[in-house]
């Protein structure tokens, strides 16, 4: 990254401070009018008269901070509005765990060592960073009724401290409440960002939030740490404008932790994670409601509506999770359609049942690269020391009460053959295939979910 070069100014937002002469030069990024024109151009000379610049040194605007000995408590902000904090694109970042995604340890209101904090009835805007950012040890912080807007990189992000693998410190994140707030423009200088950006932290409770005009996943769980999350009643769309390969949720699951989440006694299972009720469009380059990505396990997701998305993904080891009572209607044929997953280890498969999958545009339920491959017809025993030999056949899905739609109310699954004929006799009799609804039916069906 260059800055500050004269020859080099040819951009919007791009400028050259002249230490000599104490000039700024700066290219605005708008258009300006010309007046003799009668017209609207890209700005190529001066900004009005009545242009404020800010010259924005501060990286945090509020620091909270103890330690898990000492923790600070008690503390309330309520009614202010922030902004101008300070780029941090060229600070050290860091890997928080084994997902894909780098972080800053750091936001305008900075968080760490404390208990029941609360920030609501805020705005922070035109913030070059995180917004609200917190880090170890953090216990029953509520972040509620606040607005993000123009926000640099994530709008609010956890992430704990563990050693190596090891969480039973406690040094994370635990029982983070997000809930009411307003949340849109943001990612503009980091692409990985989320609305809630979550690693080696657990027990977040995310309610009632609308969130839109993100440039990658809205909600984004780098691990799994301890599990015990809760998304319900969320308004999420517009994510993943910047990108694709990816959902207007996302998860990752690639490192084992150790925590006492579950039980309260050092274990590598976690509690199981709950996604309900929300609503969410699977616009632009999102392709999942909720990406369950590599290795996703211990979700209970129900009783949502995604529109335009691909219905459930588990791959690369997932395992331990639901997928019932959901609405998909999945405006696209890119091959993953209702069900694409890889095989389980006996015992922990997954449930697929309840759901309703409308398919507009294909004729597939299961996903190109689904391993389910005709489960109860060809299955064949789990071979531990020769697992590719048994990839086509240990399913491990439960499927029941299922409803399919199509244009012609016939469909086939991956390389199983017809639905009614093969797929439906072996593996789910209690499933069927329909028409294509109506609009106003499926608005119906929407309406009754969500409780709208």
């Amino acid at each position: 990254m260059i800055e500050n070069v004269f020859e080099a100014l040819d951009y919007p937002n791009e400028w050259f401070f002249n230490a000599t002469t104490q000039q700024l030069y700066l290219i605005p990024n708008a258009t300006v009018p010309d007046h003799a024109a009668g017209v609207r151009h890209a700005a190529s000379h001066a900004p009005p008269a009545d242009t404020t610049l800010v010259a924005v040194l501060l990286e945090t605007l509020i620091s909270i901070n103890g330690t898990k000995a000492d923790p600070v408590k008690g503390v309330t902000v309520q009614g202010i509005t922030f902004r101008d904090a300070a780029d941090i694109t060229m600070n050290p970042w860091g890997v928080p765990s084994g997902g894909d995604w780098g972080l800053y340890r750091g936001g305008a209101i900075f968080i760490e060592g404390a208990e029941h904090i609360t920030i609501q009835h805020n705005v922070l805007t035109r913030i070059d960073g995180n917004g609200v950012f917190l880090s170890g040890y953090t216990r029953d912080v509520i972040i509620a009724d606040n607005e993000f807007s123009w926000i640099g990189d994530s709008p609010m992000a956890g992430w704990g401290y563990t050693q190596e693998n090891d969480g039973t410190d406690g040094q994370q994140p635990r029982h983070t409440q997000l809930t009411r707030n307003y949340v849109h423009e943001f990612g503009h200088y980091e692409k990985q960002s989320s609305f809630w950006f979550q690693a080696k932290a657990c027990l977040t409770q995310i309610e009632g939030n609308v969130v839109f005009n993100g440039p990658r996943a809205g909600i984004n769980f780098n691990d799994g740490f301890g599990g015990g999350t809760n998304v319900t009643q969320n308004l999420i769309y517009n994510q993943c404008r910047e990108s694709g390969d990816h959902g207007a949720m996302n998860s990752w699951d690639r490192t084992a932790y150790i925590s006492d989440v579950k039980d309260g006694t050092p274990s590598y299972t976690a509690q199981m994670n709950s996604v309900d009720t929300n609503f969410i469009i699977a616009n632009y380059g999102a392709s999942q409601g909720f990406d369950t990505d590599d290795g996703s396990s211990w979700y209970d997701i129900h009783d949502n509506f995604f529109f335009m998305a691909d219905a459930w993904k588990m791959d690369y080891g997932g395992h331990d999770s639901r997928f019932t009572g959901n609405i998909i209607y999945h405006g696209h044929n890119d091959g993953q359609n209702c069900v694409n997953t890889w095989p389980f280890l006996p015992g922990h498969g997954a449930v697929w049942e309840g759901n309703k999958c409308v398919l507009p545009r294909s004729n597939n339920i299961a996903g190109s690269i689904a391993s389910c491959d005709c489960p109860g017809h060809n299955a064949k025993q789990w071979n531990a020391s020769d697992p590719d030999a048994s990839i086509g056949g240990e399913c491990g899905v439960t499927f029941g009460n299922n409803e399919y739609f199509t244009h012609n109310a016939s469909a086939t699954v991956n390389r199983c053959g017809d639905f009614d004929t093969v797929w439906k006799a072996n593996n789910e009799p209690s499933s069927n295939i329909s028409m294509l609804p109506s609009d106003d039916e499926l608005l119906g069906w929407a309406r009754a979910k969500l409780g709208m």
